[in-house]
């Protein structure tokens, strides 16, 4: 409080709601400062998954009505979820949108490398590759993920990866271990690698208020698959640069892949489409948007370095 104070701080900012955050809300009333939140997480959905328990869904949804409700401003990424947030009471002239971008030279189809999968499977033999990847929990919708593979798994020519780590990879590992590739956690240019080399993106979360993911998968050159439910679908146009399917239904996921994989005029058609899309959101760009956003304009300019935008 004697800091904010002392600094004079025009704007305070918290990105989740979490214990910092509460103290940010209750030092920007106390102070008089517009207070600004950011809605990256689905907290109310996840805490009935972890728990099956109505009580805890409902005891979230009270923290984000308040916590959300008493600031002056939200950054919510996807209209999905500023639907949501109206529905919990939140004035929608508090709510805007804001968008994300991608780092192009992270995430591009330079980094594809031919033999890329030989170091998760030895048997691998360039079979086109179905990936997830993100982190790997039950509320990611990755008993879907796995179904598709069970209506595929005779297909000689196709492989599926899950890329990155989690409590429900362990799980996952013990039952599917020596059929689906697993990688663990990657970063840097092995994340890169993992991206460009596979071919279709499948992912079912339904609980995405954004899914930077899916933007990585398509500026890497992927055709991307996704739920019809949460914020990842508004990147796709159905058809078009990628597709969203009804009710995370396992066999429409199938029966995709299988499309894709016997057009390939038309598999490349969508993935340049894909790529088209995901060059077209410059990261740099949009986080000076956010930013004037949630500082209501008061910063209109900003030189940044390379580091800081990585």
């Amino acid at each position: 409080l004697d800091y904010v104070e002392s600094e004079n701080f025009d704007i305070v900012y918290a990105a989740t709601p979490g214990v910092i955050g509460i103290y940010a809300l209750i030092i920007a009333k106390i102070l008089g400062i517009p207070f600004v939140s950011a809605y990256h997480t689905d907290f109310p959905e996840y805490a009935y998954r972890y728990t099956n328990e109505p009580y805890f869904k409902y005891a979230a949804e009270m923290l984000m009505k308040t916590f959300y409700g008493l600031s002056d401003r939200v950054l919510i990424p996807s209209f999905s979820y500023y639907e949501k947030l109206s529905n919990y009471g939140i004035k929608e002239d508090k709510l805007v949108i804001f968008k994300r971008g991608v780092n192009h030279d992270k995430f591009s189809i330079v980094y594809r490398e031919r033999d890329f999968w030989k170091n998760f499977d030895p048997t691998y033999r360039g079979e086109k590759v179905v990936a997830y990847v993100g982190r790997v929990a039950k509320e990611k919708d990755l008993d879907v993920f796995v179904e598709v593979f069970e209506l595929l798994k005779e297909d000689r020519n196709l492989k599926f990866a899950i890329v990155g780590d989690g409590p429900y990879k362990y799980e996952l590992e013990k039952v599917y271990k020596d059929r689906i590739m697993f990688t663990g956690f990657l970063e840097g240019e092995d994340l890169s690698k993992a991206y460009a080399s596979a071919d279709i993106f499948l992912f079912p979360s339904t609980t995405e208020t954004f899914g930077n993911v899916v933007l990585e998968a398509m500026a890497s050159g992927l055709v991307p698959l996704v739920s019809d439910k949460g914020g990842a679908k508004e990147h796709i146009t159905h058809g078009q640069n990628g597709f969203v399917v009804n009710q995370n239904n396992p066999v429409e996921y199938a029966n995709l892949v299988k499309k894709l994989l016997e057009d390939h005029f038309y598999y490349k058609e969508i993935k340049q489409r894909a790529i088209d899309y995901a060059q077209s959101l410059d990261e740099r760009e949009l986080l000076l948007e956010m930013i004037n956003l949630l500082s209501f304009n008061k910063v209109r300019s900003i030189e940044f370095s390379e580091e800081s935008v990585a």
